[in-house]
């Protein structure tokens, strides 16, 4: 097939790429699924650094009792992005411990919270670590929020992200329903024990593209309006005031 007619999608753990250019570079079409990063609307999630009331509630309604913990970010040099269980699963079979599933966090301030269902590395000395590359978009990163799940283990299939609205705009919740669409869509019948290329043509090329527009039209939305962030809020464009580093927010009493 060619170009125009089809769309050849690369699965992992969470990321989707399309290989549409005529000459066969390969080029990004749905960036990990838990970063909602829509490049037309300069909006995205980024990895959450602070552990404020939102994502404890996130945290606590997946694991009964948790509360999440920053996880030091050491990613194997030369390891595939986006792709935690094969990642862990050969570290362990390296230099030992095991393998801890759970979930990490994310968020778009002011807008969503976000968890993804994750892997890191228990190392034999005991203490967790987040093994696994980030792709260069989500930027620079030295911890990581997570949550170990001890009722979770990975069966060889997606889970679906979780997420919460920290608004009660109406797109944000369309964003949310796109989001399930597509995953959805990439789970559908056999393609849910799939990895690799994923091929759409037709009718299903089709609706990807209409979730592609339905979640850049909610998210721009959404963005027309949220009030101007002060000097100190986060930017819900993804920047964070990096100086300020890891924080644990008490809740609102």
């Amino acid at each position: 097939m060619n170009a125009g007619t089809a769309s050849v999608l690369e699965r992992r753990t969470g990321s989707v790429q399309q290989s549409a250019a005529p000459d066969g570079r390969r080029r990004d079409c749905e960036r990990p699924q838990v970063s909602a990063i829509v490049s037309r609307t300069g909006m995205r999630a980024t990895l959450s650094r602070i552990i404020g009331p939102a994502i404890r509630s996130l945290s606590r309604e997946l694991v009964h009792g948790s509360k999440p913990v920053f996880v030091e970010l050491r990613p194997v040099p030369g390891a595939a992005v986006k792709d935690c269980f094969r990642v862990v699963a050969d570290k362990v079979v390296l230099d030992g411990g095991e393998i801890v599933c759970g979930w990490r966090f994310w968020e778009m301030p002011a807008v969503f919270v976000e968890a993804e269902f994750h892997a890191v590395w228990r190392r034999p000395e005991g203490d967790l670590l987040d093994i696994t590359p980030l792709p260069n978009e989500i930027g620079s990163y030295e911890r990581v929020l997570f949550v170990p799940d001890p009722a979770r283990v990975y069966e060889g299939r997606q889970v679906n992200n979780v997420r919460r609205a920290l608004t009660q705009d109406p797109s944000v919740h369309e964003f949310f329903r796109a989001c399930d669409d597509f995953f959805e869509l990439m789970n559908r019948g056999t393609r849910a024990i799939q990895h690799g290329a994923i091929t759409l043509a037709g009718a299903e090329r089709d609706e990807w593209i209409n979730i592609e527009s339905r979640k850049t039209s909610a998210l721009r939305e959404v963005l027309t309006r949220l009030p101007q962030p002060s000097r100190n809020d986060p930017c819900p464009c993804g920047s964070v005031h990096d100086h300020q580093g890891p924080q644990d927010v008490p809740d609102a009493k």
